[in-house]
């Protein structure tokens, strides 16, 4: 049961009552009716009094025959609490993640859950030993999901536990001291295994090969690890071998099975091969050999930084793969034929070579709907084929050599494009105002670039009016620029970001703030390099004048206004402006020059120094 405020209704009755028994420690007071809670409402109550640590050990007793998951990751437990975890009679699921101060003979109460724990997670509690784990851990046989990653846990420890939990469905190992050795176990015991973790480890082609009698197994981590070939295992849906490297200098047997006998995974759904190295000779074929053998299956396909070269042929006839990531590969515009007709709807293409003409080979991918675009080749004649992408919901295009130089011309309209991201770019006031016309339904804008000015923010309020949240980068807008801009998208704008935006100020940000509400906006968070910027409070608007009864008007007469003051002629304000920002005495062109002169000698340097009141030049 989540809290109210994950919930899209109003809360439950029960919800209601979760949060007064909270509140005023009612919990304390009905020690007898918390037995006769249901299971779902008592873990619930448990989970908030551990979250906002109103409970100790000693009160855990009053949870004993009624709490079922007890969560105390990253918690100073000790000595106290495993006794009184020991004594929950009813306890199927514990987590005790990263509890540091965890030591091994804290474990000792826990042989009294064997009954009835079924999870166990002691992941990153590096002071628990190989031989205390399977000391302690053994007698727990009804264990269903174990979890030891980053502890101490070695070969032997892992093999006794193999042996003794036989019912284990899924075993993380991940981090840890295993190697080959306890692979024989792993395989000849645990065969109801269906998810096991063995990343960061030494386990290598060795030990893979005794993992191949786990006929259940679905799930296999082997990232970073020294296995080099891919395991033959029909069952698996999920294979992780990130950061290792294919292939072997040596034929191997098991390589041998791959290269001529023609294994597949048929029914693999998910791989991840981020980072993985392609050793020759035969790195590059295993890869092309394990493509094709799961293309037919395969949703989500990770090869990130993965230096291949014409892999991307196998993927040729998939009909389910939707996710692709090819950021940091050597993939180019050639090489995108191969994904014309695949069903995909999340593509990156970040950092590869990428141009426009690789794009126009996507006009087919109507599925797409999340593009990343980061560091490419792109440029604007992209804007027709991305056009063409009727469910592009998400772009980012930082970094590209886009510009949006020229007007929108058709159909070259992103009518569906809600959120785009140009961080850094090339835009100036010209870009953005073709950008507000070219895709007119943006919800969220991410904008980097000096040449945005005030003109270009303005052509961006004015245009985009569906614009909900707006971030800003290293741009050139001003205070004043801000407080004319802001009233234009009023009626969708909900957040402001600034970063490394020099020239508007707090209070800048502020007074714009103030000016969109006074045109009825809405804004909600406003922050500038990382920090809040307090939004003014809503002014209730006053009633009418009241009558008496005489019929006149009852409203005092207002005071009369204060003549305006003339304003100051260029370069030469006010002593009070001048000390309120330094700022105001330059023109935007001058502060950038200034800003940009990073010696103290250089003219500009000298001239900012002239200018500056003598209380303020710097020695």
């Amino acid at each position: 049961m989540g809290d109210a405020s994950q919930s899209s209704g109003p809360a439950t009755l029960v919800e209601l009552c979760l949060q007064v028994s909270v509140e005023h420690d009612y919990w304390q007071a009905q020690r007898r009716q918390l037995a006769c809670l249901p299971e779902e409402a008592a873990n619930d109550l448990l989970r908030r009094l551990l979250q906002q640590r109103r409970l100790g050990a000693p009160q855990l007793a009053l949870f004993r025959h009624c709490a079922t998951v007890v969560d105390l990751s990253s918690a100073a437990v000790g000595a106290a609490w495993l006794a009184e975890l020991g004594a929950c009679s009813a306890l199927r699921e514990l987590r005790l993640a990263r509890c540091n101060r965890l030591r091994n003979a804290h474990l000792q109460p826990l042989a009294a859950l064997a009954p009835t724990l079924q999870s166990l997670d002691l992941s990153g509690c590096p002071g628990l030993s190989s031989a205390a784990l399977a000391a302690h851990l053994a007698p727990l046989t009804a264990l269903r999901r174990l979890d030891v990653s980053g502890t101490a846990l070695a070969s032997p420890g892992l093999a006794s536990l193999a042996a003794a939990l036989t019912a284990l469905t899924s075993l993380r190992a991940d981090c840890t001291a295993v190697d080959d050795a306890c692979c024989q176990a792993v395989g000849g015991c645990l065969l109801a295994l269906r998810q096991l973790g063995m990343a960061g480890s030494s386990v290598g082609d060795a030990g893979v090969q005794h993992l191949e009698q786990l006929q259940h197994l679905t799930d296999l981590d082997l990232g970073h690890t020294l296995v080099r070939c891919p395991p033959v295992l029909p069952s698996l849906r999920r294979l992780t071998m990130e950061g290792c490297t294919l292939g072997l200098a040596d034929e191997s047997a098991q390589e041998a099975v791959w290269l001529h006998l023609g294994a597949a995974l048929p029914c693999l759904e998910e791989l991840r091969l981020a980072g993985a190295s392609l050793a020759p000779p035969h790195g590059e074929r295993l890869l092309r050999l394990l493509l094709a053998g799961s293309a037919a299956s395969l949703r989500q396909l990770d090869l990130r930084g993965v230096e291949m070269r014409d892999g991307l042929a196998a993927l040729e006839g998939g009909t389910q793969l939707s996710w692709l990531d090819l950021s940091g590969t050597p993939a180019a515009d050639q090489d995108l034929c191969h994904l014309a007709l695949l069903p995909l709807s999340w593509l990156s293409l970040a950092g590869t070579a990428v141009g426009d003409a690789g794009l126009a080979q996507l006009l087919a991918a109507t599925s797409l709907s999340y593009l990343d675009l980061r560091d490419t080749r792109v440029a604007d004649g992209a804007w027709p084929a991305l056009a063409q992408l009727p469910r592009l919901t998400w772009l980012d295009m930082s970094g590209s050599q886009a510009t949006f130089a020229a007007a929108p011309k058709g159909h070259s309209q992103l009518a569906s494009l809600t959120s785009l991201t140009l961080t850094p770019s090339q835009l100036d006031h010209r870009g953005c105002r073709n950008l507000a016309a070219a895709a007119p339904q943006l919800r969220e804008l991410r904008l980097g670039s000096r040449a945005v000015d005030d003109r270009a923010l303005k052509a961006l309020c004015s245009g985009l009016q569906q614009l909900g949240s707006l971030s800003l980068s290293h741009c050139s807008v001003t205070d004043p620029g801000l407080r004319s801009a802001m009233p234009r998208c009023t009626a969708s704008l909900r957040r402001l970001s600034l970063h490394d935006c020099w020239l508007a100020s707090a209070e800048g940000l502020q007074a714009a703030a103030a000016a969109a509400a006074q045109a009825g906006g809405r804004l909600e968070w406003v922050e500038r390099d990382g920090t809040a910027v307090p939004l003014p409070q809503p002014v209730a608007v006053p009633a009418g004048p009241q009558r008496s009864s005489s019929g006149a008007d009852s409203t005092p007469p207002a005071a009369p206004r204060e003549r305006p003051r003339p304003a100051a002629s260029a370069g030469v304000l006010p002593p009070a402006v001048l000390e309120f920002d330094e700022r105001l005495a330059y023109s935007t062109e001058e502060l950038l020059s200034l800003g940009e002169a990073g010696q103290r000698g250089s003219p500009a340097a000298q001239r900012m120094r002239q200018l500056l009141p003598p209380d303020l030049r710097a020695p």
